[in-house]
């Protein structure tokens, strides 16, 4: 737990962190397909999706958004998440 912390705090993580949840927002806002432009135009990446170290779908995607889902008041945040990977793969 500790080290999980301690990612999050550093500067990579934590703005990475802080770009999937800007991207999360944009697609509760506004169309998935634009606000994927949007978030590309600001970043020119897409936080959140692919991991250096993964090859295919990252091993974590499935078991989060199950937690997402059993998340009280996460409805609207769940099916954004679920459109973004339909999207974006």
């Amino acid at each position: 737990m500790s080290a999980a912390l301690d990612a999050f705090g550093g500067p990579f993580h934590r703005s990475a962190s802080i770009e999937a949840r800007r991207l999360i927002e944009d697609a509760l806002e506004r169309p998935v397909e634009q606000a994927v432009s949007l978030h590309l135009a600001r970043t020119g990446t897409l936080t959140a999706f692919g991991h250096p170290i993964c090859e295919g779908t990252d091993p974590r995607v499935d078991m989060l958004l199950s937690l997402l889902e059993q998340m009280p008041g996460a409805d609207a945040d769940s099916t954004a998440v679920r459109q973004l990977t339909g999207t974006v793969g």
